[in-house]
């Protein structure tokens, strides 16, 4: 089974022979949580450490520095993990143990003093969103700049307050909260403007975004687009989620539960 059709089978909870239960509850109150594709989830703490647990919730390796304050993590590519701190408009680069393998990157020094979003792309560089001239732009590992979208303000006639940024199957979705995701493609071209998906957090799997408004969760069909709420087995107030290989983790103010596809 797919990755994207086993998610969707939770998601929209069609009938098939495979379901999925509660597998486990990994205990501690978190302030953000991601997860790679090969199963590992990342908590980010109240104190603004990184940490890389197993899906079982065993702590596997912390990233913890007094002089970098964890305010994000792209783990899309699990050997080469972005972590960002927005007090310090800095980006670092981590292997799978967490540790360092770059030189803090100061954003200041691109001349990008204003930023809330920064992801990886699939080719080993970064996208950052500047916010003072409204444009998305890619860096490759040199620091220059490889890709621009052009001034959003200019193209789409408004002003994008984001508050993430995702790379997924060779598109960039920007999210702002009251105006929907921005679209883009792996150039940075815009796209498109899903106005409909007013949310706190996406992530995008091909034609489908999951995002979370208002505590629940909802699935988007950006080619009928469509919205519907997942119904979850049992009703929880979602505060974050991830979702990682055969397990959807969602956190909750006292806990990350775990969903599990199980084969009947």
């Amino acid at each position: 089974m797919s990755f994207v059709k086993m998610l969707l089978c939770l998601l929209l909870l069609v009938p098939s022979q495979e379901r999925f239960e509660l597998v486990g509850v990994i205990k501690g109150s978190y302030s953000r949580i991601h997860a790679d594709n090969m199963g590992y989830l990342y908590v980010i703490t109240k104190e603004q450490n990184l940490c890389k647990l197993s899906s079982a919730g065993d702590t596997l390796y912390t990233f913890e520095d007094k002089g970098f304050l964890v305010s994000h993590v792209d783990p899309s590519n699990p050997m080469k993990l972005l972590v960002y701190d927005n007090s310090q408009n800095t980006v670092k680069f981590l292997d799978k143990t967490l540790s360092p393998i770059n030189s803090p990157i100061l954003l200041d020094d691109l001349n990008i003093p204003a930023t809330n979003v920064v992801s990886s792309s699939r080719d080993n560089l970064f996208w950052v969103f500047d916010d003072n001239v409204q444009e998305l732009k890619k860096y490759n590992r040199n620091l220059k700049e490889v890709a621009n979208s052009g001034s959003l303000t200019s193209i789409t006639g408004k002003n994008i307050q984001p508050i993430s940024l995702q790379e997924s199957n060779a598109k960039v979705y920007v999210l702002d909260s009251l105006q929907g995701v921005f679209q883009f493609d792996h150039l940075g071209t815009y796209l498109f403007n899903f106005k409909k998906i007013k949310a706190k957090k996406i992530i995008a799997m091909g034609s489908k975004i999951v995002f979370l408004k208002d505590k629940e969760l909802y699935l988007y069909d950006t080619v009928l687009l469509e919205e519907q709420k997942v119904e979850l087995k049992d009703s929880v107030s979602v505060l974050d989620f991830a979702i990682s290989k055969n397990n959807i983790f969602i956190m909750t103010e006292q806990n990350v539960q775990v969903f599990r596809t199980v084969i009947n």
